[in-house]
This record gives C-alpha cells, structure tokens and sequence, in this order.
C-alpha cells in the first residue's frame, strides 16, 4: 500500500518538515520502492535533524548498499552498532560480509541476531537467511535445519517454506517441492516464489504450468510499478530468462543507469545483454559484477555463460566448476544447463 503509505508520510512532513521520524519513514518508502538515490537523500536530511536515528541510519546503509556504495555503507553499519546494536545491524552486516565472500563472519553475524532477537519475525528471519547461505553452499542438511527453525520460530514466515521447497526439489523430490511452492504462491504471490515455482515446474516439463505463473509474474511486477515501485533489476533478469531479449536489455539498462556500481544490477545488466546477443558487451560489466567475491552460485554460472559466448572458454570453465562445486543444484532449471555448458567446453 505504498501510495496509502506515501499520502501519510506527505501529511506528516506538511506538518513539521523536519520532522526525523517522517523523513527516515519516507526513506524506507522510498528504498521498498527501489528508489534508493531517493531512500538516501531522505535518510541524510534525518540524520541532520536527528544523527542518531537508528531508523534513518538503517535506510542509510541499505541505500548505500543497493548503490552499490559498499565501503560506505560499511561506515554507516559501524555508526548504527554505536548508536543502536541488535538484530538490525547484525542483519545487514551479514548481508555486507556475505557480498564480500567471507561466508564466516556472514554466518556469525546472522547466528548472533538469531540469539538476540525477541520477536518471531525476527528469529525466523535470521534462521532463513543462515538457510539461505547454507544453501548457496550446497549443505542441504544444514539449510533444511535453518528453514525449518524459521518457520518453528514463525510460521507464517512464507520464504523460509521457499526455501525448504528448494532444498526438496535440490535433494530430488519435485512432487514435494512444487507442493510446498504452490501453498506459498497460493498465500504471497511474490516474483520471487512465483519464479521458483515456474522454474521447478518447467524443469519438471510442466512447461503450460510454468507459463501461466510467469504470466502472473508479468502482472504483479506491473502492479508493483502502478504502485511506485521500481521493478526494473528483477524484471531484466525474469525477462532475460522468460521473456525477450529486448525488454530484459531495455528494463536492465535503466537500473544499470541509475545503480552502475551494484553487484547486483551489473549481474542482471550482463545477462541480459548475453541474451540479446551482446556478451562481448557484457563482459566487463559481467567480470566487475564479481569483484568483491560473492560466493553466489546462479551469478557465477551466468558469468561464466558469458565468458564461454565471448570466447573465453578457460574462465568459463573455471567459474562454471565453482558455480557447481559450491551446489550442484542451485536451481532446478539453470544448474544442469551450466553442467551441460562446462561438459561442452570439456
């Protein structure tokens, strides 16, 4: 409800524009909708009102991050654990670690919130996202405990019953999988679950199922957009996967546009070029996307794609073996096509 959201935060500023607590609550808005140049104007107009609003600093630092402003937004965590240490900065150190490859200091972080946190919500989750890196590294096992302790913590907490739906369909079983993906599409219809729930039914050669959820994919981002919501990075990589090549290019570009710097956008701004048959443009953008050392399986497979389509087949060859030696089932649709690519170049 995010233009509900905007009209209360408008009324609030009318009412006393310097008001911190409105502009960091228009700077999380502003950051939902993936307008993070906006998300951090805000943040540091409260943050001169107010340095020490947790609210505003936390806005600061994913802004930061989203643009791709790593060190930076390092500065700001470091601010936000002198001014208000808990869940919240332990949560986004993780992530900043975790975009730096170093998975231990990610998982200690994440472990921490976990023992700190008090709310539900909270606990679950810090457990999803310990799933999430166990996961990334191919530890079933332990990405199933972690699901599974997010979901005992709070189970209304629909990622997590993703994630458990994606360590089944890694270990094999895609009847369950795609049983544990239907119950949360059916509740959250996100993009995200949405896809994975696409993804797994093409792969399984459902393939008129799968369209009839990335149709509704299409819709809901559409929504998200008449909402203010910029939808631009995650719609350049669906549509580079699941649609044309032209509207992945035209949709990657203007978040590349906006955010040059974030490992992300480059990533989905590469593949989406690839796709348009463009991968000698892709590449350096592509090389840069892995600077800081994201141990991401799906982002080094497309990566290494790259390189293969731009005649680098020695490190296409070496990314796509790490992509698959740290989780030979990343994705039940894009893992045994990076295999069959680096059995070719074999």
């Amino acid at each position: 409800l995010y233009v509900k959201a905007e009209g209360a935060f408008d009324e609030a500023l009318a009412l006393e524009p310097t008001s911190d607590v409105a502009l960091a609550g228009a700077g999380a808005l502003a950051a939902a909708r993936h307008d993070f140049a906006g998300a951090l104007d805000l943040a540091s107009r409260a943050l001169t009102e107010n340095p020490h609003s947790a609210t505003a600093l936390a806005v600061r630092a994913d802004a930061l991050t989203e643009l791709g402003r790593y060190d930076e937004a390092l500065d700001v965590l470091r601010a936000m654990a002198d001014v208000r240490p808990g869940v919240d900065v332990s949560t986004r150190a993780s992530y900043a670690f975790e975009l730096r490859g170093d998975v231990d200091r990610a998982r200690a972080a994440l472990e921490e919130a976990a023992a700190i946190a008090t709310l539900p919500g909270d606990i679950a989750f810090a457990h999803h996202h310990l799933g999430q890196i166990a996961f990334s590294l191919g530890d079933l096992d332990e990405a199933r405990r972690s699901y599974d302790a997010a979901v005992g913590a709070d189970p209304s907490y629909l990622p997590a019953v993703a994630g458990r739906a994606a360590v089944l369909a890694a270990s094999g079983d895609a009847t369950a999988a795609l049983a544990e993906l239907r119950g949360v599409v059916e509740r959250l219809p996100l993009p995200e679950f949405l896809i994975a729930y696409g993804e797994l039914l093409e792969a399984t050669r459902q393939v008129e199922q799968a369209r009839e959820q990335y149709a509704v994919v299409r819709a809901t981002q559409a929504l998200f957009a008449a909402n203010g919501q910029d939808v631009d990075t995650e719609l350049a990589l669906f549509e580079a996967d699941h649609g044309t090549p032209a509207a992945a290019v035209a949709a990657a570009a203007a978040a590349y546009q906006l955010r040059p710097r974030s490992v992300v956008t480059q990533d989905a701004y590469a593949w989406a070029l690839h796709k348009a048959g463009r991968s000698a443009e892709a590449l350096p953008v592509a090389r840069d996307a892995l600077r800081l050392g994201w141990r991401n399986p799906a982002m080094l497979a497309r990566v290494g794609t790259i390189e293969a389509a731009a005649g680098d087949p020695a490190a296409a060859r070496r990314l796509l073996a790490e992509a698959l030696a740290l989780n030979p089932s990343f994705s039940p649709l894009h893992a045994p096509r990076a295999a069959a690519l680096l059995a070719s170049l074999r």
